[in-house]
C-alpha cells in the first residue's frame, strides 16, 4: 500500500484573511519587475480549495497513491487573526471527508498550543472526530519544547496517537528559527515513549541535524 503521509486539503477561510495578505505582500516581490498585491490577493485561496477531496483524490489516483494522511495547519496567531475557520470546524470537515474515502483519507489535529481551548479540541478530535495525532507547527512562534506544548504531548501518551513537528525552515510571516530540529531533542528526553515524526525531516537546510536527532531516539 502506498500511502502519501503528508497531504494537505484545504477549504475557503482555512487560513486566515491576514495570512492571505500576508502572502500577497510576500509574492508580489518574488518577480521582476514586482508586481501589485492588490493583484495577487483575490486568487490565492481560489487556487487551493477542495471542499470535498475530490481534487486530492484525482490527484491521488493519477499518482497510484492509494491513501493520504492530512496535516492540519492552525495559522492564525501568528497573524494575530483568529477571523478564519476554527481548529475544530477543520477536524469535522475533515472527518466528514475520511467518511467520503474510507481507506483512502486520514488526518492529523493542527492545533496552535497557545490557544485557550486547544487541548480540549485535540482530545475531541482524536477521540470524537477520528483525528490519527498531532500536528505541531513551531514557525507560528514557538518552540517544539516549550511548556506550552507540554499537556499535548502528555495528551497523545494518553490516547496512543503520535505527534507531528515541523522541522524545516520557513520565510516570513513565520519564524523559521523555531523549526530547527535538535528542539526536538528536549521532548525526546522529557517523553520517551512519545511517537514523534519530523514533518520535511530538516529540509531543505537542517537534513543531518534531523537525522542525528531523530536517530537517537527509539520512537522517532
Amino acid at each position: 500500500m502506498i500511502i502519501d503521509a503528508h497531504a494537505h486539503l484545504f477549504d475557503a477561510g482555512y487560513f486566515p484573511p491576514a495570512w492571505h495578505d500576508r502572502t500577497a505582500q510576500r509574492w508580489a516581490k518574488a518577480v521582476y519587475p514586482p508586481r501589485d498585491p492588490a493583484d495577487i490577493r483575490p486568487n490565492i485561496e481560489r487556487g487551493f480549495v477542495d471542499k470535498d477531496g475530490s481534487i486530492l483524490m484525482a490527484e491521488l489516483d493519477r499518482a497510484g497513491i492509494d491513501a493520504a494522511v492530512c496535516l492540519t495547519l492552525d495559522w492564525a496567531l501568528v497573524v494575530d487573526d483568529l477571523s478564519g475557520v476554527s481548529p475544530a470546524e477543520m477536524m469535522q470537515h475533515y472527518a466528514k471527508i475520511a467518511e467520503m474515502y474510507p481507506g483512502r483519507f486520514y488526518a492529523f489535529a493542527g492545533i496552535d498550543p497557545r490557544r485557550p481551548d486547544g487541548l480540549e479540541v485535540y482530545e475531541r478530535s482524536v477521540r470524537e472526530w477520528g483525528m490519527r495525532g498531532l500536528k505541531l507547527y513551531p514557525p507560528c512562534g514557538y518552540f517544539p519544547y516549550d511548556d506550552v506544548c507540554l499537556p499535548f504531548y502528555e495528551k497523545s501518551l494518553e490516547l496512543g496517537v503520535p505527534v507531528v513537528i515541523h522541522t524545516a525552515m520557513v520565510s516570513w510571516p513565520m519564524n523559521g528559527r523555531f523549526a530547527h530540529p535538535t528542539g526536538v531533542a528536549d521532548v525526546q528526553s522529557r517523553y520517551p515513549d512519545l511517537e514523534i515524526i519530523f514533518a520535511h525531516s530538516g529540509y531543505p537546510l537542517w537534513a543531518e541535524e534531523a537525522i542525528h536527532t531523530a536517530a537517537g531516539h527509539p520512537n522517532s
